[in-house]
């Protein structure tokens, strides 16, 4: 996770490189943030309403 002024400015992962997949990305939205607090990562990465609701397992 990459940190600036004390917000979450990036997270680094390389472990899924190769997926293809722009869950992925928003794996860590899902996994790591609280519930209800993901709007902002997903506004910022510019997530599709589908993607915003797909369920990671």
């Amino acid at each position: 996770m990459v940190v600036r002024e004390g917000m979450l400015s990036g997270v680094l992962d390389f472990g899924e490189l190769g997926a293809g997949d722009p869950a992925t990305d928003l794996a860590a939205a899902w996994l790591i943030l609280p519930v209800g607090k993901s709007t902002r990562f997903f506004d910022a990465y510019s997530a599709t309403a589908a993607s915003r609701c797909r369920n990671v397992t």
